[in-house]
């Protein structure tokens, strides 16, 4: 057996060769040709891939990189993965793989375009050498020329810097819920959200009220504009994932929530959400065909920007007045269906009913609001829960202090109060020189 053997191989230098999944005894060939780097693009798919190919691969004394890539949706994330784990091993001989080399002759191909010096139509034969790729792949392609074309400064080569960062930030939230329970607080502010993740956080929310009451307005009255610059400007404040409250998407019609879900992912987001309410106590619920619509919509928005941005679909029956269970569980598994990557039912409170959630949108991911002392992180992680999210709690607390103290002075001319706030020097030295 020789390493020509695989499926669709491709030698395409001395230094890099493609090909779809070779067999255990064929990555045995690939290490006697002097291979020292091994990437794969195909997913952790039995039907396909090795049961421990990492483990093999570095027994025989090669490095491995492995870069899932959903076929029926790739993104610019991992594009922005292949591009740095290629330029780490520009030294190195690499064996690029995935299950049919599909996948692989189109990163290859625009790897070629922006640090090879290969030509468009270069890049094009060899991605048609073994296949014509469908809608999806030609518009990955031709948003990643767009990209490599761009004239913006570069990290390095031509490849823009804001891909591998907006990138990793996706990856590490998805990351995150993949498995355990993880809290992710809600700033209001550049300062809160500095201090929260100096409090190690791995990740943290947007609030819609929270950003509201520190401009001296109501829940729902931020216009999108105005959030849009707040989201880029809580995401630029810190190194770690940022999730939008988006509230309803700030539109009504499927196509609109779609626009606006757009402008948002390019804020530096690695996750937002998305409500079902109307604003109208009479009818607090939009229709569900229509939610299911405005939540494809937004699906379709995201994986259009490339961004990997996780969408996260919200029903928010038991904080508007309708605290039906089996409405709420009928909503979030559509929402699931629509394409939504994570589900939110806010105003739950019960362990039963939080079980009944996880487990009827399993395997999805559940977030759970904990605004009030009714249950705990260890309880809410046996329950199944992924993510804890707190809402304006968080401001309320500090709207709480400052209440208390302002009362005081204004009501008895006393300032007891201020006895215990944090001292000058210690908040002031949290935000460095």
């Amino acid at each position: 057996m020789a390493i020509e053997d695989i499926r669709h191989f491709v030698p395409l230098s001395g230094r890099l060769a493609t090909a779809g999944q070779p067999s255990e005894r064929q990555l045995e060939d690939v290490a006697r040709e002097g291979f020292e780097t091994v990437v794969n693009l195909g997913l952790l798919d039995p039907r396909y891939c090795l049961a421990d190919e990492a483990g093999l691969v570095e027994s025989l004394g090669m490095a491995y990189h492995h870069i899932p890539v959903d076929f029926k949706a790739p993104q610019l994330e991992d594009l922005g993965a292949f591009f740095d784990v290629m330029d780490l091993s520009s030294e190195r001989k690499v064996f690029v793989h995935c299950a049919a080399n599909y996948r692989v002759s189109v990163f290859v191909a625009l790897y070629g375009q922006a640090r090879l010096g290969w030509s468009v139509d270069q890049a094009d034969a060899h991605i048609r050498l073994l296949w014509e790729p469908d809608k999806t792949w030609q518009r990955f392609i031709e948003t990643s020329r767009r990209l490599l074309s761009d004239e913006r400064p570069r990290l390095s080569g031509v490849y823009p810097r804001e891909m591998p960062v907006g990138a990793d930030r996706c990856r590490t939230f998805r990351r995150l819920h993949e498995r355990g329970c993880f809290v992710i607080p809600n700033p209001w502010d550049l300062g809160s959200a500095r201090l929260l993740a100096q409090l190690g956080f791995a990740a943290l929310a947007t609030t819609s009220s929270g950003v509201a009451w520190s401009m001296g307005r109501a829940d729902h009255y931020v216009s999108l504009d105005e959030m849009l610059a707040h989201l880029r400007s809580i995401s630029q404040a810190v190194t770690i994932p940022v999730n939008a409250d988006f509230e309803n998407g700030y539109a009504d019609s499927p196509d609109d929530v779609g626009v606006n879900v757009l402008a948002a992912t390019s804020t530096g987001i690695a996750g937002l959400s998305i409500e079902d309410s109307t604003g109208d106590p009479e009818r607090p619920l939009i229709d569900l065909t229509l939610s299911v619509a405005r939540i494809a919509a937004a699906r379709k928005a995201i994986d259009e920007s490339g961004t990997g941005v996780l969408l996260t679909a919200r029903s928010e029956g038991f904080i508007v007045g309708r605290p039906d269970l089996e409405e709420t569980i009928r909503r979030l598994r559509a929402f699931a269906e629509a394409g939504a990557d994570c589900l939110f039912a806010p105003g739950l409170r019960s362990m039963a009913d939080i079980r009944a959630v996880v487990a009827a949108v399993a395997p999805k991911p559940v977030n759970v609001l904990v605004g009030s002392d009714f249950t705990t992180v260890a309880e809410l992680a046996e329950a199944g829960v992924r993510r804890i999210s707190v809402g304006g709690a968080l401001a309320r607390a500090a709207w709480t202090g400052f209440l208390r103290s302002a009362r005081e002075i204004a009501e008895h001319g006393t300032f007891t109060s201020l006895d215990h706030a944090v001292p000058f020097a210690e908040i002031n030295r949290t935000f460095g020189s």
